[in-house]
């Protein structure tokens, strides 16, 4: 894959479009650069909560651009020293509301860990409310 978890925390546009002009002619390269750089990709804020009974986590995500994307957001949620659980927030509405029971405790919640979502911003705020 074009992102290597062991080394770095996702790749650039610049990498992207490099990468895409070795396996395509340079205008199918430029017409992803130009729509990168030029469409609006959605900007989200996020609230994060843990249901100290059960363990589910509870992630309320808020779009704020005008209109809606929907998009992918990569979460990650550590739970021991060695032990983490991966799964996706699929962003289907305005504002969505995501919720898991991890295995075991969680310890903490990184959302977009390989800082790899198509977003514009993605910004933790308190408040959001389900």
């Amino acid at each position: 894959g074009l992102i290597n978890r062991a080394s770095e925390r996702g790749i650039t546009l610049d990498l992207l479009v490099e990468t895409l002009a070795t396996y395509a002619d340079s205008s199918v390269a430029d017409q992803f650069r130009f729509f990168a750089q030029y469409n609006d990709l959605p900007s989200v804020e996020y609230s994060t909560s843990v249901n100290k009974q059960s363990g589910e986590v509870t992630i309320v995500f808020q779009q704020t651009q005008e209109g809606f994307l929907p998009v992918d957001i990569p979460l990650e949620f550590v739970l021991g020293r060695k032990h983490r659980e991966h799964t996706f927030a699929y962003l289907t509405a305005p504002k969505t509301v995501f919720r898991w029971t991890p295995s075991s405790k969680t310890k903490r919640i990184v959302v977009d860990p390989m800082n790899s979502a198509m977003v514009s911003s993605l910004k933790k705020v308190k408040g959001l409310t389900p």
